[in-house]
C-alpha cells in the first residue's frame, strides 16, 4: 500500500512539473485538443498581402464566426462542437488579431475590417452564409451585413 501511495505521489508531483515548466506546451495540446473535438482545422491564407488563418470544418450551411475584442479564432472551439454537425464553420482570427496580419494601414475601424472579411470570404469562395459575431465581433458582423447583406442569410449576435 505504502508503494501505491509513494507511486501516485512521484506521478503527481512530475505531472505537476510539466504543468509548471511547461505551461505554453499543455495549452497548445489543450487547444489542438479542443479544435479536435470541434472537427475543426486551422488553415491560413494569403489575402490583399494579409495573412489570414482561420479554423473551418463541419459540413451544411456555412456559418461564419467572428471573435471580439482580445480573443481569437479559438473562441469559437467550444461552441462549435455542437455546430459541427449542422454546418461549414469557417472563424477566422481578425486582422490584427491571433494569428492573422496587422494591418499594414494601421485601419482598424470596422468599416474596414469589413472590407477586410469581404475579402477573405471572396478568395475562400464564399457568397452566401449565416453570420455570427461576439463583442467587437457583433459589431463587425452587423456592419458586415448591413454592407453586404445580399451575402448574409441570418444574422446571429452575442453581447455586440
Amino acid at each position: 500500500m505504502k508503494k501505491l501511495l509513494l507511486s501516485f505521489l512521484v506521478i503527481v508531483i512530475c505531472l505537476s512539473g510539466v504543468y509548471l515548466l511547461f505551461p505554453s506546451i499543455i495549452f497548445d495540446l489543450s487547444v489542438k485538443a479542443e479544435r479536435g473535438v470541434a472537427g475543426l482545422e486551422q488553415y491560413q491564407i494569403e489575402v490583399d498581402g494579409l495573412r489570414f488563418e482561420y479554423l473551418e470544418g463541419g459540413e451544411g450551411e456555412t456559418l461564419v464566426l467572428l471573435h471580439g475584442f482580445g480573443a481569437n479564432k479559438d473562441n469559437w472551439t467550444r461552441i462549435a462542437a455542437y455546430l459541427t454537425p449542422h454546418f461549414r464553420i469557417i472563424a477566422p482570427d481578425l486582422t490584427g488579431f491571433g494569428g492573422s496580419s496587422e494591418a499594414v494601414d494601421g485601419d482598424y475601424t470596422i468599416s474596414r475590417q469589413a472590407e477586410r472579411l469581404a475579402s477573405f470570404l471572396s478568395e475562400l469562395g464564399v457568397d452566401s452564409f449565416h453570420l455570427g459575431g461576439n463583442s467587437m465581433g457583433g459589431y463587425l458582423a452587423g456592419m458586415y451585413a448591413h454592407k453586404y447583406a445580399e451575402q448574409v442569410s441570418s444574422l446571429l449576435l452575442f453581447a455586440p
